[in-house]
């Protein structure tokens, strides 16, 4: 008679092979089948992360945690996408921020959050310090920035940023000066809390502060812009000649004088 072997049976290895012919969601399933596979690791390089596929933030939540228990922490990760859609507990966004900073300790390169809830949950400020990232997205969120200077990005080449909300407003100021790699610039409706009201972050907001900061570099915005390729901006709460690199540029909401009008027409011309 034919001998069956259960695969429970199954040496590591060849089990790490079958999971890795499945489906995330299959191979997650089958892993939390069995107890005696709570070791096994397997390679994620890329972890896409989307709540509307769940039925409730819970189920959502218990996913990824073993998502990120089943990866191997050896392997840099590439791209870290995260969408929420739910209104958070307290103790699932801790939850969350744990699993943010848990994918940010694997050096991304990669990295996508969007909220879907016009900025009510809140993301861990250290993702501006993950020096590894050379793709930044964030939609819809808040990050609790408590001084503009721990930003880390040097290898940062995109930076696309829409309806995110900073505790700091000098931030975006800080964040594009450690930035020296950018190319792509995405900044539309940045705001900030003022008491007890959300405001847009804009020139006039930053009009007394900023060049008082500004004074501790020594060299200008556009300076540490001149790698920019292209800037898509609304209400951009800097001067505009600091995105005279760019070589594609689309504003919208923007005083521009005549000087800088002329700047732009020559460059574009020539």
């Amino acid at each position: 008679m034919a001998s069956h072997t259960n695969i429970t049976d199954l040496p590591d290895p060849v089990f790490e092979e079958i999971l890795s012919l499945l489906s995330l969601k299959e191979a997650v399933a089958t892993c939390l089948s069995s107890k005696q596979w709570s070791h096994i690791r397997m390679s994620l390089p890329s972890l896409d992360f989307d709540e509307s596929n769940f039925s409730s933030i819970h189920c959502f939540l218990q996913y990824v945690d073993t998502v990120m228990r089943l990866r191997d922490d050896s392997e840099t990760l590439k791209k870290f996408h995260l969408i929420l859609r739910s209104i958070c507990s307290r103790k699932n966004l801790k939850k969350i921020n744990t699993q943010i900073n848990a994918a940010l300790d694997s050096k991304p390169e990669h990295v996508e959050i969007y909220d879907h809830n016009a900025c009510n949950n809140k993301i861990p400020s250290c993702i501006f310090k993950c020096n590894t990232i050379t793709v930044l997205k964030l939609t819809g969120v808040q990050v609790m920035t408590t001084t503009p200077s721990f930003v880390d990005l040097p290898s940062l080449k995109v930076l696309h940023l829409s309806n995110v909300i900073f505790s700091n407003p000098k931030f975006v100021y800080n964040l594009l000066y450690s930035c020296p790699s950018l190319q792509d610039l995405l900044l539309k409706y940045c705001f900030t809390p003022h008491r007890g009201r959300i405001l847009p972050i804009n020139r006039e907001s930053l009009r007394k502060s900023v060049p008082a900061y500004a004074s501790q570099y020594p060299f200008s915005l556009e300076e540490r812009l001149k790698n920019l390729v292209s800037a898509d901006v609304y209400n951009y709460p800097f001067t505009l000649q600091s995105l005279s690199n760019a070589r594609t540029l689309r504003i919208d909401t923007v005083c521009l004088s005549k000087f800088i009008l002329l700047l732009f027409i020559f460059r574009f011309c020539n």
